[in-house]
């Protein structure tokens, strides 16, 4: 389940990349919820990779 601010209305998607210490792409998860997805990064940065999150604005009528 999702709740919207006044201020944003439009669903969102966190997306989170992780590498390698030779910059090869180790993992890449979109999550509904910035906690998951802040416990997933946290989680790669402790194995030692370097990681970036990004939110996205989810158009929901062009993924179905």
């Amino acid at each position: 389940m999702s709740i919207f601010t006044e201020s944003e209305k439009e669903p969102r998607a966190f997306k989170v990349i992780a590498y390698d210490e030779n910059d090869e792409l180790k993992a890449e998860y979109m999550f509904s919820e910035l906690q998951e997805a802040l416990k997933f990064q946290l989680g790669m940065q402790d194995k030692g990779y370097t990681t970036t999150m990004q939110r996205l604005l989810i158009d929901w009528w062009n993924t179905i």
